[in-house]
């Protein structure tokens, strides 16, 4: 029997102290069988001790294999996809604020959706369509689905009706002209599309740029700083469709916004910002297409035969900002991230994200998968403590 193997390992791995102690008693026992009792119980108590301490030793070895292997399997892996969600989103935003275009922006905001700056003389064509094909690859993305890109300008009062010196927010390919706007669908229980959050909050991003960066003074394209913002109401209400039925945190995000300056003065001017949904983040985290809430996402999940997986276990959280994004469904997460032990149950993994603020992502391992890594061992113990106490009765 293989596991009898163990024992006699236990006994010749130098368990000095039990194999003085039940030499001892042994000897001492000799012409008595209440002293032979005696010694028999004390070397079994030994052995037992010993395979409990073999048996915790390698219960730990196990463990800690398992769960390196499971940070660089699955957790890992998942904050390489977090850090690609940003670095596509800051890199796109960063070519766009680069942009000879952008730079020789003239004016200020507008003072309506309706003005064309284009058209104005103030932005070139061939900067509105390389703009847009920009954010068609942002919005195409497999992982970023940026809801709009706006150029906020230095000064944008939206009290007084202004609004970004431009945005983008529909896919317009190749030669297909901008389609004509369409009025809003509107209804009592049909959420309007509300930016006021957004254009309230512009001024304040830009008045932090300009107290750490406010002149073009970089020799790298990676030293141009990002910021983010706290979650806000988004215009974006594709996930928002019904006031009574619906939630106004689906079309809740944040502002990821790059500097852009001036190409003479080298000033800032202004921001590119792209609007990223938590909805979006959140389908990163659970590893999913997308969060399917309304009826459109149903039928787009059952178009492409996946099932959403367990709940995940990840919380990804800018303190700064009081940003924490999570699975939905893992309600009990933070009470257990709390309560885990560091190392063990707990991870908190600071991510390599351009933000003026530190993101970082907190994992909860659930004990369960812990004890599955060690049914084997705990198997094995279990055989051999049979074994001994038989012997040890077979002996008594």
């Amino acid at each position: 029997m293989a596991e009898l193997g163990h024992v006699s390992e236990i006994f010749a791995s130098g368990q000095s102290w039990c194999t003085y102690t039940g030499g001892y008693a042994m000897r001492f026992s000799s012409g008595s069988n209440r002293r032979q009792t005696v010694a028999v119980v004390l070397a079994g108590a030994c052995v037992l001790a010993a395979l409990t301490g073999w048996h915790w030793n390698e219960k730990k070895v196990l463990e800690e294999k398992f769960i390196q292997v499971h940070m660089a399997t699955v957790v890992q892996t998942k904050q390489r996809e977090v850090e690609s969600l940003f670095d596509n989103l800051y890199e796109n935003l960063r070519t766009i604020s680069l942009l000879p275009s952008v730079r020789n922006i003239t004016g200020a905001n507008r003072t309506h959706e309706a003005e064309d700056v284009v058209a104005e003389g103030r932005f070139s064509n061939e900067g509105q369509q390389t703009v847009q094909q920009i954010y068609n690859n942002l919005r195409r993305s497999e992982s970023v689905h940026v809801s709009e890109v706006y150029a906020v300008l230095d000064g944008l009062d939206e009290t007084k009706g202004q609004v970004p010196f431009f945005m983008y927010d529909t896919l317009v390919f190749g030669s297909a002209k901008l389609p004509a706007p369409v009025p809003p669908v509107k209804g009592p229980d049909i959420p309007e599309e509300e930016e006021r959050a957004e254009y309230a909050y512009f001024p304040k991003q830009l008045d932090l740029i300009k107290k750490s960066h406010p002149r073009f003074n970089f020799t790298d394209p990676t030293q141009i700083p990002a910021f983010a913002s706290p979650l806000m109401r988004t215009c974006d209400n594709s996930q928002y469709l019904s006031l009574s039925k619906g939630h106004v945190s689906d079309a809740f995000g944040l502002l990821y916004s790059v500097p852009f300056y001036d190409a003479k003065s080298e000033q800032l001017r202004g921001v590119i910002s792209g609007i990223l949904r938590s909805n979006v983040i959140e389908a990163v985290l659970v590893g999913t297409p997308l969060v399917p809430v309304t009826p459109a996402d149903l039928a787009v999940q059952k178009q492409g035969a996946w099932e959403m997986p367990q709940p995940a276990r990840f919380v990804l959280s800018n303190a700064g900002y009081g940003v924490h994004v999570m699975d939905r469904r893992s309600t009990d997460l933070p009470a257990q991230l709390a309560q885990g032990v560091a190392g063990r149950n707990s991870f908190h993994i600071k991510l390599n994200i351009t933000s003026d603020s530190p993101w970082v992502l907190d994992y909860y391992l659930p004990e369960s998968l812990l004890d599955n890594a060690t049914q084997e061992s705990s198997r094995r113990f279990t055989i051999l403590i049979v074994v001994v106490l038989f012997l040890l009765v077979v002996a008594l």
